[in-house]
C-alpha cells in the first residue's frame, strides 16, 4: 500500500514556495526595504490562506 502526502502539508508547502516567489519578485521589481518586501509578501500570503479557507467552505458546503 502506497503512502501518500497529507494533501493540507502539500497546499500548505505549495503556498510557502508561492510565497518566497512571491518575494522574490517584489524584491527584483521595487527597490525598498526587506520590511516593506515582506510585509507585502505577508498580505500576499494572507490573502491566498483566506482564499484557500473560503474554497474549503464552499467545497464542505457542496458536500454536506
Amino acid at each position: 500500500m502506497k503512502k501518500y502526502a497529507n494533501p493540507k502539508a502539500v497546499i500548505h508547502a505549495s503556498v510557502e514556495i508561492k510565497l518566497a516567489q512571491d518575494v522574490a519578485k517584489i524584491a527584483r521589481s521595487q527597490r525598498t526595504t526587506l520590511s516593506n518586501v515582506v510585509e507585502q509578501a505577508l498580505r500576499m500570503y494572507r490573502r491566498a490562506v483566506l482564499s484557500a479557507a473560503n474554497e474549503d467552505r464552499k467545497e464542505n458546503a457542496r458536500r454536506a
